[in-house]
């Protein structure tokens, strides 16, 4: 009994000397991500036609439309501006196209969006971010006004112009 005892009291003793050590660690987890960039996908009208009439000389201008086709990411319209073609000049809004002499490629083009109007020959506005940014999905007209002097010779399908228009991914 004696070893019985003896036997019970060395496992209990055991017991007691055997703790067991409980560590708190931190771990710091490295998150890495990947994300390929926003492509700007965005389609703009390629050519505009501008029509006059005999004896007139208010031209009727078709709109450019940008169209961001993307599925995220806002398209911005940051400027619009345009050059004159070879044998062709830009010249101010004001001018009176009636007293121009006969076929002088002059041509004044006024660009609108939204509530921003101006000559396209003269500094390009700054527009409000509501009117200038274009959603995904979605689409933005500038449309035109112009005027040009009388011709003798009709004028068929000549270029006139380019417009340029500045895009920015916001």
């Amino acid at each position: 009994m004696k070893k019985r005892i003896l036997s019970i009291l060395c496992v209990l003793l055991m017991m007691v000397s055997t703790s067991v050590a409980a560590f708190a660690d931190e771990s710091n987890v490295v998150a890495y991500m990947t994300v390929p960039a926003t492509a700007i996908d965005v389609s703009v009208t390629e050519s505009i036609d501008m029509t006059g009439s005999a004896n007139s000389v208010d031209l009727i201008v078709d709109k450019v439309t940008i169209t961001n086709n993307g599925t995220a990411g806002v398209i911005n319209i940051d400027k619009v501006t345009a050059t004159a073609a070879t044998g062709w000049s830009f010249v101010d809004e004001t001018t009176n196209f009636k007293l121009l002499n006969a076929n002088a490629k002059k041509l004044s083009l006024t660009s609108t969006l939204g509530s921003s109007t101006w000559d396209i020959i003269k500094t390009c506005p700054t527009f409000a971010k509501d009117e200038s940014s274009v959603a995904a999905g979605a689409s933005k007209n500038i449309t035109f006004t112009g005027k040009t002097g009388v011709v003798t010779t009709a004028v068929n399908h000549e270029q006139a112009a380019s417009i340029v228009v500045t895009l920015s991914l916001i």
